[in-house]
Order: structure tokens, then sequence, then C-alpha cells
């Protein structure tokens, strides 16, 4: 229970006069005020306690882009969505805060794929969001924005399909899965953007050579081998389009190439883990086989890319260019866009500094 003078602030702040069911809301989305206080390290100091941690987070927090400890997807939302609040602006920033994090909390993924109801959709679309779904391997997650547009805003819902490769997507559970999820919210008339490729044009191209002993490096047999990736992407996509309307699906690019040369076969490694006793095939077939520079990686994803373009333009479907504009001049990764995890050295794209380029390219394709 707020003390009046907490209800007050929250009242001028959000316009709501029942500000006691405005909390009983956001405890219902899962929100837990000794853990919000916990993960902001300054609320603690402050000595806050935990009904002044739901003051704060109703007042400040919903802003502030602060760790948020909710629930899962679609925990309480609609019933924050209808909830009667004064200022408009204030429920829709505090909803794109709280979706946010609920759908990046790892215990979403079920009830993700399990489907996405009706009247959330529609409660998103009333107080100005472009919910759009989004398939794709572990990059996928770069697609998830909550960026505003005037009075709009993006929502995103990650339908993540770890390791997956677009080549292997036609006879994948993971591609079966795609389509049935598809199919069944065709009626909600839902973008569907497609981010996979990146494996295909690196990892699982390695993984190739080292299966069929090809340790020279040759641009010819990448082509050869991208060629036949995205033709069987076609096929998975010419399946998912016999489900849904083709107009719906949006075909991403992969990212430039990131992970540094001294750091790429522990990188691979550890996504292509084996068994102990095949560990000692595998690093030696690895020292052996030709691995290109990072130069020649992001050249070599520009080349994947212009054969997924050629196959969207063949096919009348929309190619989203994630690849260019993360590029140099020279055509190089810009490192201006990439992060450092500095327990192991290794770059990846920086969610937040591609953001001003990404997320008005989403808004383009979901708006409408």
């Amino acid at each position: 229970m707020l003390r009046p003078d907490q209800a007050a602030a929250v009242a001028r702040k959000s316009g709501c006069i029942d500000t006691q069911g405005l909390i009983h809301c956001l405890l219902a989305c899962g929100f837990d005020p000794a853990s919000y206080l916990d993960l902001n390290p300054d609320l603690g100091n402050a000595s806050l306690d935990t009904t002044s941690a739901l003051c704060h987070f109703l007042e400040f927090g919903y802003a502030e882009r602060r760790m948020v400890p909710i629930g899962t997807f679609p925990q309480g939302l609609v019933g924050l969505g209808i909830f009667p609040v004064g200022d408009e602006t204030y429920r829709q920033l505090l909803f794109k805060t709280i979706l946010h994090a609920q759908v990046r909390h790892p215990g979403s993924t079920e009830t993700l794929w399990a489907g996405i109801g009706a009247e959330f959709l529609e409660i998103v679309r009333r107080i100005g969001g472009h919910p759009y779904a989004v398939f794709g391997d572990s990059h996928a997650h770069h697609y998830i924005r909550a960026e505003a547009f005037d009075a709009e805003w993006l929502a995103g819902l990650p339908l993540v399909c770890h390791g997956a490769s677009a080549g292997g997507l036609a006879i994948s559970k993971d591609g079966a899965a795609i389509i049935r999820w598809a199919e069944a919210h065709a009626h909600a008339k839902l973008p569907i953007f497609l981010k996979f490729g990146g494996l295909d044009a690196e990892f699982r191209w390695i993984t190739h050579r080292i299966r069929h002993r090809i340790d020279a490096f040759s641009e010819a047999q990448f082509d050869a081998y991208a060629a036949r990736s995205v033709d069987r992407y076609g096929t998975f996509l010419d399946r998912l389009a016999s489900r849904v309307d083709p107009a719906s699906l949006r075909i991403c690019s992969t990212f430039p190439a990131t992970r540094p040369d001294g750091t790429w076969i522990r990188g691979y490694t550890a996504v292509h883990d084996v068994p102990p006793e095949q560990r000692a095939a595998r690093d030696a077939a690895l020292q052996r086989v030709e691995i290109p520079d990072l130069a020649t990686r992001t050249r070599l994803r520009g080349r994947y890319n212009a054969l997924l373009r050629a196959m969207c333009a063949a096919k009348g479907l929309i190619y989203i260019d994630a690849f260019t504009p993360f590029l140099t001049e020279g055509g190089e990764t810009d490192w201006r866009y990439l992060a450092i995890e500095r327990r192991t050295d290794d770059y990846y794209m920086d969610h937040d500094a591609i953001g001003a380029r990404l997320a008005p390219t989403i808004y383009r394709h979901t708006a409408g």
C-alpha cells in the first residue's frame, strides 16, 4: 500500500486515480519489487523498501531503461492494457517496457511458440504498437526492438530457433514449427521477419568443409555451398508462402562477420561441441582447414546476401538489408556497431548501437 504522498506522485505521473488498481496490474504482470532493488543497486543503496520500489518504478523506472524483474509473456498484459489511466502516453510507455521485459524472459519461449492471443494483439495495436514476429537464429534478438516513432512503437515477438540454418529449414523440426505457427496466426496479419543464413555463411560452411576434407579455402567452393543453402532456403519459403500471405514475409540478410581471427576457433568449438573422444580429431581438423580472415568472411557474407536478395526478387518476397548499413566505405565490418565480450575477447553486433539504423527499417516494414 502506497503512502498518500507516494500515491499522489504516481497519480500525477500516470493521470490514474486508482493507484492501488495500477499496482495490482503491475504485480499481475509479475513485477517483483524486491528483485527490482537487487537488480538496480543505486536504488538499494538509497535504502528504499519494496513499497518505495513500486512507487519508483511507476513514477520513474518504467521510462529509465532499467532492469525490470517481471513475469513471463503475456502475464497480466491484457489487464494492464485495458486498465483506465488518464495519460495514454504513460500507459503506452509502461506497457511497452513491461512487454519488452517479458518477451526477453527465458521462460517466455514456450508461451510465445504456443501462440499469440487475438485480444493481446488488439490491445497492442490500440495503444500504438506494431506487433511483428521474428523467427531466426540467436542473432534474431537484434530485431526485437522497443523504439518509438511519434505515437507508435515497435512490439517485436521473438521465436528463436537456436542453431538453425537457412539451408536446413526445409527438412528440420524448426522449419515445420515455423510453418505451423505462421499458419495458425495467418488471420492476425502479423509481419513475419525471418533472420537465417549467418550460420550457413560461416560455421556451417566450415563444418561442411571439415566433413568433406576440403582443407583449402576457395571462393568458388563457398559460392557453390552458398547457392545450395539459399536454394534449400527458397524451398522452405515456398512452403511457408503457400500457408500465409507472401506479402507478410520479410527475409533478412545476414549481419557482417564479427568474430576476430584469434578467437574464431574458440567460438566455433563453443557452438559445435562434440563428445570428449571426438575432440582431438575435431581440433586437428580445425588446424588443418584454412579459415578466411575477418575481412574475407564479411565479404563472403556479402556474396551470400546477394544470393538471398536475388532469390527474394525471383519469388517476389521482401528482402531486408541489415548488412550494408553496418559496413565501412571499404566494405569491411564497421567496428562502431560492435561490442566486446570482455571474458572471451569476442566481438558481436551491439544491440543499442545498431538500433538507430535497424529500428527505422523494421518500423517501415511493419507500418501499414
